[in-house]
């Protein structure tokens, strides 16, 4: 229980962060993200809330925002299994 309360109070302010105007924050949010990798497994709407915003990084202006969201995805592959729906449209 206590992993799922510190993932609670950290994905969804780093998921924020891809809001803000500079590419070092948006860059930083992709990297902790992606990080977060097995911790994310069991937890349902906060990984498909995660796997959502970094799929939207795809569109980042930034190239380097957008490899960070690659990686990210990657590192999340644990997390993933058996949740390929997430990926697909």
């Amino acid at each position: 229980a206590g992993q799922a309360a510190l993932l609670t109070h950290t994905v969804p302010p780093l998921l924020g962060r891809f809001k803000d105007k500079d590419k070092y924050v948006r860059r930083s949010a992709a990297y902790a993200l992606g990080n977060l990798g097995p911790s994310l497994a069991g937890q349902a709407a906060l990984l498909t809330h995660t796997v959502q915003a970094l799929l939207g990084r795809f569109k980042d202006k930034d190239g380097t925002v957008r490899r960070y969201a690659i990686r990210a995805l990657g590192g999340l592959g644990p997390s993933l299994a058996g949740h390929s729906d997430l990926l697909t449209d």
